[in-house]
């Protein structure tokens, strides 16, 4: 006789079991209205789960809890649910939806971003940027970070495995929806940051956090133009585009082209000094002004690079531009080159 056929019962990991173990007052929250993009959320996250995953449920519970104690939580709840679902719920985006909590609740992220790039090193590194004392973050920070007004726009800064090799990072508003509706029925725009994973997990934070303050400054841009104070021919322009259409359109005085770069490039250099000084580096002003370049000494051209005629009409040495592009070069690949030595310390993250 063979064996008996024993059927297991099919595990339905849905709202409609999840709820079995929520409060009333869960259950009533979650059944109003205006929590309906929570409840979706949630029961996008928990799915249709066979074996029964705990780890899911156990982050359900907690973004619920987390959403549940004021106005500003829900919003962060709505952008965490969204970044799961765009990383597909991998182990690693949960870990990072964990931390993102236990940060926001600790009071260490302002209102508006949702810092999700792990691990908690390189994530300490975006937080250190946009709270250093540099013109640069205080800019970004009017636009993306204001507390005054919740919710206006978001950053999403995320750690990918898509990006091509040389790439370190890449700004672009998020599809399908670039631009919402926020509380007080004004724009909010949103933008995602990409950082390159391999990239992140070798450079020096040096490195890092000058890419930070690159994309961070492209955000800027990008919410220029989209505000129609610059004007570009494509919806996605490039960095060197929207430079380029900001001299183009913007009223920038007696200041001639080379002028205004010269201050950009100082900007930059300035924004990274503010990060490297708050975490104990002390180095010439020239090793800032060299890293400032980091992503603008070549451009995209006939599918490949050239250099930039911006680097050589600013910096006519050849020699002096080697120098620079073998600085960069040191600190991405976190090893000696041409000479050149990596910077590190107790606070570096490789």
């Amino acid at each position: 006789m063979p064996p008996p056929v024993v059927t297991l019962p099919v595990i339905d990991l849905t709202y409609e079991t999840f709820k079995f173990d929520l409060t009333e007052a869960e259950k009533f929250w979650l059944s109003r209205i205006f929590n309906k993009k929570v409840k979706d959320g949630l029961m996008n996250l928990l799915g249709n789960r066979i074996p029964f995953d705990e780890d899911r449920e156990q982050l359900a519970h907690q973004i619920l809890d987390f959403a549940m104690q004021n106005s500003n939580n829900n919003e962060f709840a709505k952008q965490i649910l969204e970044f799961l679902e765009d990383e597909e719920y991998s182990h690693e985006s949960i870990e990072a939806a964990e931390n993102a909590i236990e940060d926001i609740e600790n009071g260490d992220i302002p209102n508006n971003i949702l810092n999700t790039v792990y691990p908690a090193c390189q994530n300490n590194i975006v937080k250190d940027i946009y709270n250093s004392a540099s013109d640069m973050s205080q800019i970004f920070n009017a636009i993306f970070a204001n507390p005054l007004a919740t919710g206006s726009h978001n950053i999403h800064y995320k750690v990918s495995h898509e990006l091509p090799q040389l790439t370190k990072g890449r700004t672009r508003f998020k599809q399908p929806n670039p631009v919402t509706t926020n509380s007080l029925n004004e724009p909010a725009y949103n933008l995602i940051i990409e950082l390159n994973h391999d990239y992140i997990t070798t450079s020096t934070d040096l490195s890092i956090a000058m890419t930070i303050i690159h994309e961070n400054l492209h955000a800027i841009l990008l919410y220029f133009e989209y505000n129609n104070c610059i004007h570009t021919i494509e919806d996605n322009p490039t960095y060197a585009q929207l430079i380029q259409a900001y001299l183009n359109e913007v009223a920038v005085g007696p200041q001639q082209h080379h002028a205004f770069m010269t201050q950009y490039i100082q900007n930059l250099g300035d924004a990274l000094k503010a990060y490297a000084v708050g975490k104990g580096y002390n180095l010439p002003d020239s090793f800032y002004n060299a890293m400032a370049w980091q992503g603008l000494t070549d451009i995209g051209m006939n599918g490949g690079y050239v250099t930039n005629p911006e680097f050589i009409n600013l910096i006519p040495s050849s020699n002096e531009r080697q120098i620079i592009r073998d600085i960069i070069t040191a600190e991405e690949k976190n090893s000696e080159w041409n000479g050149q030595l990596p910077h590190s310390n107790s606070n570096s993250c490789n």
